[in-house]
């Protein structure tokens, strides 16, 4: 465990895109926000191998560990699931069944009084604090091939590990 806490520490990258210049806003729109280009260069690199991704604040008032097993991973625009579900969280529009509540994320890392329309279906919010993620291969952190688990096996493996 401490030496995921170690490399989180040591590779965590904006999780956002931001408004140039001005770090603490935050640029989305109704199909999402985007990664910032630290996180998209990260994760370009692991989405599409088996991997763990930790996502945490300035302040360390939670971490968030997630999985993710699938070619492409859930860090895409185009994937209805954190990047879209937090606009439409925020949005309060849910287009789909399929949409979960980050409602505790939005809470925790927007300042949802400072939501702001700047073109038709472009808006920028305040980030209450920093938020970082950082993408760990799944084999570093299993002596498992990941191919040879069973779905069971891959969540008792990941809930071993989670905080």
């Amino acid at each position: 465990m401490e030496k995921i806490k170690l490399f989180v520490s040591n590779n965590s990258v904006p999780l956002l895109r931001n408004i140039p210049k001005l770090t603490c806003i935050n640029i989305f729109d109704n199909r999402g926000f985007w990664l910032s280009e630290q996180a998209q260069l990260s994760y370009n690199i692991i989405r599409n191998e088996p991997h763990l991704y930790v996502v945490s604040t300035s302040d360390n008032s939670g971490w968030y560990i997630g999985k993710s097993f699938q070619k492409g991973g859930r860090w895409k625009r185009s994937n209805a699931y954190h990047l879209k579900d937090l606009s439409c969280n925020i949005l309060q529009i849910f287009p789909n069944q399929g949409n979960q509540n980050h409602l505790h994320w939005v809470e925790n890392w927007f300042n949802l009084k400072s939501l702001k329309q700047i073109e038709n279906n472009c808006f920028k919010i305040d980030q209450a604090k920093e938020i970082k993620i950082c993408f760990r291969p799944f084999h570093c952190y299993s002596t498992n091939s990941f191919l040879e688990l069973t779905k069971q096996e891959i969540k008792n493996t990941n809930s071993n590990i989670e905080i």
